[in-house]
């Protein structure tokens, strides 16, 4: 489920207890796009994304589009791997940079999901 984005410099913005964050570079920034991963089941799931070959591209204002960035972050959602309790979930993210010009300017997003010779387009705004 989609939550909502935000852009920001460095991502996770208080890094205390994270191993790795992400910084932009100079002019750019981080459009975080922010989901909830979730078990429907009464059932313990193992989820397994990182193994899946499944790619995700972002498009901005249906004009820049990028894939989303590979990150060691253990809420990124490209390489999500773990276990879901039953009716558990889990806030993940996936991310690319953009201009400081284009992040105050984001009309509409998408969302590519393509496995192998599949794909997708999900609009989220």
């Amino acid at each position: 489920t989609y939550l909502g984005y935000e852009l920001s410099y460095s991502y996770p913005k208080n890094n205390e207890n994270t191993y790795f964050s992400l910084t932009a570079a100079e002019g750019k920034q981080l459009l975080v796009l922010k989901f909830q991963l979730s078990n429907v089941s009464e059932q313990e799931a193992q989820v397994d994304l990182l193994s899946s070959n499944e790619s995700f591209t972002l498009t901005v204002n249906e004009e820049y589009s990028r894939r989303a960035l590979t990150t060691m972050l253990d809420n990124d959602l490209s390489t999500y791997m773990g276990t879901l309790g039953g009716n558990e979930s889990k806030e993940v993210v996936l991310m690319i940079e953009v201009d400081n010009v284009l992040a105050g300017k984001i009309t509409s997003l998408s969302v590519k999901v393509q496995s192998g010779e599949k794909n997708h387009t999900i609009r989220i705004l």
